[in-house]
C-alpha cells in the first residue's frame, strides 16, 4: 500500500513537471504558428488585426520562455524551409526550369490583378499592351486589339469559314500555351476536316467579362470579322452579370506595391495559392461552395442576360449563334447539368446550345486544371470542348460548305 502511495505521488510529480505553464506555452506557440501560417497562406495581410495579433502573441511567447527559444527558431526556420522547398518543387513540377530562372513572371496573379506583369496600352480595346507574356504559367501572345488571338484582318479571304469566340478566362485559355485553348484546337481540327487555312478562329475573350463585356465586344467587332458562326461562353452566373471590365494599370508606388503583395501574398507564390484553395480541407470547402454558387441564377442575372442575347441576336442578324456552357473542373465526382435557365432561354430564343457538362472527363479533377490550387482548365479538358463544339457545329459547317459550293454563300 505504501509503495503504492509513494508511486502514485511521484507521478503525480512528474505529471506537474509536465505540464508547466512553460510547456503549455510551448504547445501554445506550436498552434498559434500553425494559424498564423494558415492566415497568412489564405489571406495575406488582409485581416490585419489577425495576423498582428497573432504575430503578437508569437512574440510574447518567444520572450517569456527562453528554455525553448532554440526550438522556436527551429520551429520558424522549418516553416520557412518549407515554403521554399514548397514553391520551388511546384514550380519545377509544372513549369520545369524557367518557372525558377523567371521567377517574377511565373505567378499565379490574373491580368485584373494589379499585381500581374503585363504592360498596359488605352490604345488597344482591352487596355492590354501588344505583345508576349507569361499568363498563370502559360505563354500567350496579346495582337494589336489586346486580345490573346491571332492577328486577323477584317476583311474576310473568300472561301473561309470565320467563327468568333467571346467568353471569360475559360475561353481565353488562362494558364495554357498558344494554340493550347478550345479555339485554337478547334480551328485546327476544323482544317483538317474541310482543308488547310479554310477555317478561321477568332478569340475575343477576356477575364471576367460578362454579358455585358460580351455584347460590347460583338457590337464593337462582331460584324467587322464578318463571321459565319459566333461562339458565346455561358456557363455559370457570371454569364449574366452587369457592368463592364476593363483592364486597369497599378499607378502606385513601391510602398504600395509592397503593401499589395503583403496583403495577397499568394498572387506572387503558387504554392501559398495551392493550400489557400486546395490543400486546407475547410478552405478548400468555402472556395468549392463559393465555384458551386456560381451556377445559381438569381432573377436580375436572367432579365440581364435575356436582354443582352436579344439584342446580340439583333446585332448578328443572320449569324448562327452557339451558346457554349463549359463544364467546370472542381466539381467532376458530381453529377451536373447546365443550368435550367440557360436551357430554357437558349430554347426560347432559338439559339444552339453546346453542352460540354456530360462528356468522359474522368474523376479526377487534379489531371483536368493547369495546375493544383486553380481551377482553370487544362490542355486535356480545353480537347474535350473543342471536340464537342465540332461535333456540334459541324452540321452548320457542312451546310455552309454546300451552301459554297451550290454558289449560294
Amino acid at each position: 500500500m505504501n509503495s503504492f502511495i509513494f508511486s502514485f505521488k511521484e507521478n503525480t510529480q512528474y505529471l506537474k513537471e509536465v505540464i508547466t505553464l512553460k510547456n503549455i506555452l510551448f504547445t501554445l506557440f506550436l498552434f498559434v504558428y500553425y494559424v498564423f501560417i494558415f492566415t497568412l497562406a489564405s489571406s495575406g495581410i488582409e485581416y490585419g488585426l489577425l495576423v498582428g495579433f497573432e504575430g503578437t502573441l508569437l512574440i510574447i511567447i518567444y520572450l517569456l520562455v527562453r528554455k525553448y527559444r532554440t526550438q522556436f527558431k527551429i520551429i520558424i526556420l522549418s516553416g520557412l524551409i518549407f515554403f521554399l522547398i514548397g514553391e520551388t518543387y511546384f514550380r519545377l513540377s509544372y513549369f520545369n526550369i524557367p518557372g525558377i530562372i523567371r521567377f517574377s513572371e511565373y505567378i499565379p496573379a490574373g491580368i485584373n490583378d494589379p499585381l500581374s506583369t503585363f504592360k498596359f496600352d488605352a490604345n488597344t480595346y482591352t487596355g492590354l499592351r501588344r505583345g508576349s507574356y507569361i499568363y498563370k504559367g502559360g505563354n500567350i501572345v496579346i495582337n494589336e486589339l489586346g486580345f490573346r488571338t491571332q492577328s486577323r484582318s477584317f476583311k474576310k479571304a473568300p472561301g473561309v469559314l470565320r467563327i468568333v469566340v467571346c467568353g471569360t478566362s475559360l475561353s481565353m485559355g488562362a494558364g495554357l500555351n498558344e494554340g493550347d485553348n478550345y479555339a485554337s484546337q478547334l480551328e485546327n481540327m476544323l482544317n483538317e476536316s474541310i482543308g488547310p487555312a479554310k477555317c478561321e478562329v477568332i478569340n475575343l475573350s477576356m477575364p471576367a467579362y460578362g454579358i455585358d463585356d460580351i455584347l460590347s465586344v460583338i457590337k464593337r467587332f462582331g460584324m467587322m470579322y464578318n463571321p459565319d458562326i459566333v461562339i458565346i461562353e455561358g456557363s455559370g452566373k457570371a454569364f449574366g452579370r452587369p457592368g463592364l471590365h476593363s483592364q486597369q494599370e497599378f499607378k502606385g508606388g513601391k510602398i504600395e506595391l509592397l503593401q499589395m503583395i503583403l496583403k495577397r501574398p499568394n498572387a506572387k507564390l503558387f504554392f501559398l495559392e495551392a493550400i489557400k484553395r486546395d490543400f486546407f480541407p475547410y478552405l478548400k470547402y468555402l472556395w468549392t461552395k463559393a465555384d458551386y454558387k456560381e451556377f445559381e441564377f438569381d432573377k436580375n442575372s436572367i432579365n440581364n442576360l435575356e436582354s443582352k442575347l436579344i439584342e446580340i441576336k439583333r446585332i448578328l442578324g443572320g449569324v448562327k449563334i452557339f451558346i457554349v456552357a463549359i463544364r467546370p473542373m472542381r466539381f467532376l465526382e458530381k453529377n451536373m447539368d447546365v443550368p435550367d435557365e440557360i436551357v430554357e432561354f437558349c430554347r426560347k430564343q432559338g439559339l444552339f446550345l453546346i453542352d460540354t457538362f456530360h462528356e468522359d472527363y474522368g474523376l479526377n479533377a487534379k489531371e483536368m486544371v493547369i495546375y493544383v490550387g486553380d481551377r482553370h482548365p487544362n490542355k486535356k479538358a480545353h480537347a474535350v470542348y473543342a471536340r464537342t463544339i465540332l461535333k456540334l457545329i459541324k452540321p452548320a459547317v457542312d451546310d455552309r460548305e454546300s451552301s459554297m459550293l451550290k454558289g449560294r454563300f
